[in-house]
């Protein structure tokens, strides 16, 4: 289901930057100092 719903969830969150869905769901992304670990 979560992939079927990938698609149009990546695009309102283009379009909805600040969307409460992120801050519910906890879908973010963290980036380290220093690059990928």
């Amino acid at each position: 289901v979560l992939l079927r719903m990938l698609h149009s969830y990546y695009y309102h969150i283009q379009e909805y930057e600040n969307s409460l869905v992120t801050k519910f769901y906890g879908v973010h992304c963290v980036k380290p100092v220093g690059g990928q670990k």
